[in-house]
């Protein structure tokens, strides 16, 4: 990637990653519900994500968020990422 490309896609980002709120957890729920459910069908049961303790992952400081402008544009207010599943 051209140096100038990176500068810009440093610039889109907001804030440096912070890390999840238990306020949160309801949102990283529904992204995950809403990211496996069609994942149900063919495999036959819930993807490990559907499974995860997110309150356990947000209390150990594993949950993050980043704010971007393109999430903004779609109507997010932040992009969540989980470090790890227990």
């Amino acid at each position: 990637m051209p140096f100038i490309d990176y500068v810009r896609k440093k610039e889109e980002m907001r804030p440096d990653p912070g890390r999840a709120a238990p306020a949160d957890r309801h949102a990283i729920e529904v992204i995950v519900r809403d990211a496996c459910s069609p994942y149900i069908a063919r495999i036959g049961l819930q993807p490990g994500p559907m499974l995860g303790d997110y309150e356990t992952l947000i209390g150990e400081g594993q949950a993050w968020y980043r704010e971007t402008r393109q999430a903004e544009e779609k109507g997010l207010k932040r992009v969540f990422v989980v470090r790890r599943l227990a």
